[in-house]
């Protein structure tokens, strides 16, 4: 019965670690916009509200990167106006191939950006900032929540190899 059990355990534990691994093909990014004057066609859910639910989560099919973007602007009477958006890195470029006389659009997936972040100064306001941050990893582009996928998978394979040994008997 204690074989049984345990040889159903590691059975159990590498599908669960086998579907987690296939589960993770399309990048997962959260979406969200917190700002004053949202001007967008579909309205995103607020960042001050950000939880681990399904109405902020967005699938990345045409990236390998998410994105965190803090504009703020310093005003005159000393106070600052930020604005944030998360969502998933822009890295689709349209170029134009020439096949069989006409020119064909071919989008193409491009690596323009190293991870973490940088903080540009807008020239035409001096008194402007925004700070992009990038990140690769499922749900990355959250200071709150980070994917626990691969620590419990570690911990499952640790669990499995364990069960393996006691079988054996080493």
């Amino acid at each position: 019965m204690g074989r049984t059990l345990t040889l159903f355990s590691g059975i159990t534990v590498l599908a669960v670690v086998c579907n987690s691994c296939a589960a993770a093909e399309i990048l997962e990014c959260y979406e969200c916009f917190e700002g004053a004057g949202a001007n967008m066609e579909k309205p995103l859910p607020v960042c001050s509200q950000l939880r681990n639910s399904p109405e902020f989560r967005v699938a990345c099919p045409n990236s390998t990167m998410c994105l965190k973007t803090v504009s703020t602007i310093n005003l005159q009477d000393g106070s600052k106006w930020s604005a944030v958006l998360r969502g998933c890195a822009n890295q689709v470029k349209i170029t134009h191939v020439l096949r069989n006389r006409f020119y064909e659009e071919v989008a193409v997936i491009d690596e323009p950006y190293k991870d973490g972040c940088i903080e540009k100064k807008d020239h035409n306001m001096l008194t402007s900032t925004v700070q992009q941050c990038y990140c690769r990893g499922n749900l990355c582009n959250s200071a709150t929540y980070r994917d626990l996928n691969i620590p419990i998978q570690m911990i499952y394979i640790i669990l499995l190899l364990r069960h393996l040994r006691q079988l054996s008997g080493i």
